[in-house]
């Protein structure tokens, strides 16, 4: 029975093809979000295909199966990932429903249920926090 290298498998092709979707993706994001969350996402779903492909060429079967194993770690964080921006595009949508409701365009209005307040807290430890069930508003000065 003859190897068949990594990059010909059907599962480096399946984690080759999330990595070009993840670029993609996190490419069209705000320079904030890309520099956040972005860069942990891909460097996450990059370094499945690299442990694949590093594990593969190792000579020993226990060399190859740490590298197997970083392989599966990443694709585990990669995964926590895709929840964390699963979980902000439904808020988004909260907030763009919510939006869409209010009669007074000039001020948005938000309740601490719309974006869970405090769940990010440990990016910004300084930040000043709202009380649970507190709003805020933001003015501007023209119209969204």
């Amino acid at each position: 029975m003859s190897h068949q290298p990594m990059e010909e498998t059907d599962l480096f092709r399946v984690f080759n093809d999330l990595a070009k979707e993840a670029w993609d993706l996190t490419l069209a994001w705000p320079a904030l979000a890309q520099d956040i969350l972005g860069k942990q996402f891909v460097r996450a779903i990059d370094s499945v295909g690299a442990n694949l492909v590093g594990g593969d060429g190792r000579y020993s079967d226990a060399e190859a199966l740490h590298f197997f194993e970083f392989a599966r770690g990443s694709a585990r964080e990669a995964d926590q990932m895709l929840k964390r921006i699963e979980s902000g595009q439904k808020m988004l949508n909260s907030l763009i429903n919510y939006r869409r409701r209010t009669k007074n365009k000039g001020i948005v209005r938000e309740t601490v249920s719309i974006y869970r307040l405090g769940t990010l807290s440990h990016l910004a430890p300084s930040a000043p926090r709202l009380a649970p069930g507190a709003s805020f508003q933001i003015s501007h000065g023209g119209d969204l």
